[in-house]
C-alpha cells in the first residue's frame, strides 16, 4: 500500500512541477537581449530572469489553493487557476487574493471564474493514470515554438 501512495505522490509532484513551469514560461516576456522578464500577476512587478534565484522568486500561484488544509484538488492543475506571481505576493502577502480575483475575472470572464470556483469545491482524488495523461497534455503545450525558445533560455539559466 505504501508503494502505491509514494507512486501517487511522486506523480502529483511531477505534474505540479510541469504545470508550474508551463505557467511560468507561458507568461514570461521575451526581451531584446535574448533573455526573459517575469511579471507578477498581482502586483505587476517586473524583473529579469537572469539567475536561478530570479527563477526561485517567480512562482506559479493558485487562486484556489490546493493543499491538504484547503482542498481544491479538482483545480490544482487547472491552467485557469494558476498565474505567475512574485514570491512576495504568493508567499508573504497571502497570494494577494483580491487582486488575483480581479485580474482573473478580467482575463477569463466572470462565468469561467464562477465555474472555476464551483469545480474547486468538488472532491477530487487523482489517479496515477489521470496525472500521467495530464502530463502528456502539458508536454504537448511545450511544443509551441515560442515556449521551446523560452524553455531553452530557462534551461541555460538553470544550468549556469
Amino acid at each position: 500500500m505504501l508503494k502505491i501512495h509514494n507512486g501517487l505522490e511522486k506523480e502529483i509532484k511531477k505534474t505540479q512541477d510541469l504545470v508550474n513551469l508551463y505557467i511560468r514560461l507561458k507568461y514570461t516576456l521575451k526581451i531584446h537581449n535574448g533573455g526573459l522578464l517575469a511579471k507578477c500577476y498581482t502586483c505587476g512587478k517586473v524583473w529579469p530572469l537572469e539567475t536561478s534565484q530570479d527563477w526561485k522568486n517567480y512562482h506559479a500561484g493558485h487562486y484556489w489553493k490546493a493543499d491538504k488544509r484547503s482542498g481544491h484538488q479538482a483545480v490544482r492543475f487547472d491552467l485557469d487557476n494558476i498565474r505567475p506571481q512574485c514570491s512576495q505576493c504568493n508567499t508573504f502577502r497571502g497570494g494577494m487574493m483580491s487582486e488575483f480575483a480581479f485580474n482573473l475575472i478580467r482575463e477569463i470572464g466572470e462565468q469561467k471564474f464562477t465555474e472555476l470556483g464551483i469545480r474547486a469545491k468538488q472532491p477530487k482524488k487523482w489517479s496515477i493514470n489521470e496525472l500521467q495523461s495530464l502530463q502528456r497534455d502539458i508536454n504537448l503545450l511545450f511544443l509551441n515554438d515560442e515556449l521551446q525558445e523560452k524553455l531553452k533560455i530557462y534551461k541555460d539559466v538553470k544550468n549556469s
